[in-house]
Parts: C-alpha cells; sequence; structure tokens
C-alpha cells in the first residue's frame, strides 16, 4: 500500500504579552488518505497521537471539494444533519501527553454514480483560558483526503505524445494519482547512471481532468500509477 505523510499547516499561533520559547504540539496521524470501496468497511479509525509534553485540544472540521481537480474547486462544508455524506466523530477532543485517540470516519452516503472528494481538516486549538499558560504556542494541524468511490469503479488513464510533451487524460470516474515519475535519455541505464535522468513531481487527476507534462527527450516516461490502494509501475 502507498503511505503518505498528511497534509500539514500551520493551523494557528497564540501568544500573550509574556514571551516565551515556542512549543510545537506534538500531533501525528496515521494516515493521510482514506478510501472508500464498495463492497469493504464504511467505518475508518484513523489514530491521532500526542508526542508532546501537554494535553492536546483538538477540533475537526469537514468539507465536502467541489468540482476536484479544476478552476471552479470550492469546499463546502459538511453540517452535521440527518442528510450528511461523511461523519466525522469526535469534533472536539483532548489527548494526554503520549496517548492516542481514535478519530471515527463514517461513509453515510453510500455509493453513487460519482466519485466524491472530502477534506477532514484536524487542528489542534488553544486550550481554554483558564489553564492557558503565558508563552508561543505553534500549532500544527493535518488535512485528511477522503474519497467515496462509486458504485462501479472504473479507472482508465490514456497518454498521448506531443513534442516535448507527454498528455495524461483521466477518461475514469475515479482519480488517479501519477507519482515518482522518471525520464532517462534514450542511452542512459537508470541502473547505471540514475543521475541522467530527470525525475517529476506527481500529480492527481480528477474523472475528465488533464496534465501535459514536458519532457526533456522523446523516449519513454514512468510513474507508479495508483488508483485507490492499487499501485502499478507503468511506462508511458
Amino acid at each position: 500500500m502507498l503511505t503518505l505523510h498528511p497534509q500539514r499547516w500551520i493551523a494557528a499561533v497564540c501568544c500573550t504579552l509574556i514571551l516565551a520559547g515556542p512549543a510545537l504540539a506534538g500531533m501525528t496521524l496515521d494516515r493521510s488518505i482514506i478510501h472508500f470501496q464498495p463492497g469493504q468497511a464504511e467505518r475508518i479509525d484513523v489514530s491521532v497521537n500526542n508526542r508532546g509534553g501537554e494535553p492536546l485540544y483538538v477540533e475537526t472540521k469537514v468539507f465536502e471539494v467541489v468540482a476536484p481537480g479544476t478552476d471552479e474547486e470550492v469546499l463546502r462544508p459538511v453540517v452535521q444533519d440527518p442528510d450528511m455524506a461523511l461523519l466525522v466523530s469526535p469534533n472536539r477532543f483532548v489527548i494526554q501527553p503520549g496517548r492516542t485517540k481514535l478519530l471515527r470516519v463514517v461513509n453515510l452516503a453510500g455509493h453513487t454514480d460519482a466519485e466524491r472528494v472530502f477534506r477532514v481538516n484536524v487542528e489542534p486549538v488553544p486550550p481554554p483560558a483558564s489553564i492557558e499558560n503565558s508563552g508561543i504556542r505553534l500549532f500544527v494541524g493535518y488535512q485528511l483526503l477522503v474519497f467515496l468511490a462509486p458504485a462501479d469503479p472504473a479507472p482508465q488513464l490514456l497518454s498521448r505524445r506531443k513534442p516535448g510533451q507527454v498528455i495524461f487524460d483521466n477518461a475514469g470516474n475515479v482519480n488517479i494519482l501519477l507519482h515518482s515519475g522518471m525520464q532517462c535519455p534514450p542511452d542512459a541505464d537508470p541502473e547505471v547512471a540514475p543521475e541522467a535522468c530527470t525525475r517529476f513531481p506527481g500529480n492527481r487527476l480528477y474523472p475528465g481532468g488533464s496534465w501535459s507534462l514536458e519532457t526533456p527527450w522523446e523516449a519513454p516516461v514512468e510513474f507508479t500509477v495508483s488508483t485507490g490502494e492499487r499501485n502499478s509501475r507503468t511506462r508511458f
């Protein structure tokens, strides 16, 4: 299975009039991506760990990604009501130093004709004012990427060549991740001289999306192609 580190960002910075040395909240998650597939479990638990020396106060926020991968992409907050598609529980909790809490993620929508995409922010927040200590607090938040696969997943990645380019088209109904890309000169052996090869950044293609990749040579390009939790090394 492909393992990726959760996406991280600075969630909040709080300071008082008495400045002290910065304290980094030691929160980690055991996964960054969740795939809900037809016929598999519709509930997945995420371990949230506190590796710091103080209690960690955490909140979660859930957003559905509308028109993912396009210029019209927006995040729509998910409100907890009977019609909600994705449940994340609890939405507020405290983790003592050195302990772990389970964050439960539940697919309530089932599987429809189209893939649905969600982002879940897992954010450390300042402790209650009654127990706040003076000083600077630096909070690092994480984001989970959650996919609800369609009822009949049909991945289809197409590629075509143009001079100096490889163009990838996602003609299926699920997202496809291309990563660990590489192209070597026609006369180079990557096992002997890997430094001669060009490495490419990864890219996630959503259904209907395209990606034009500039290439230095008219030679095959290799990527690891991930659909759901399946990975294959493919030459284009």
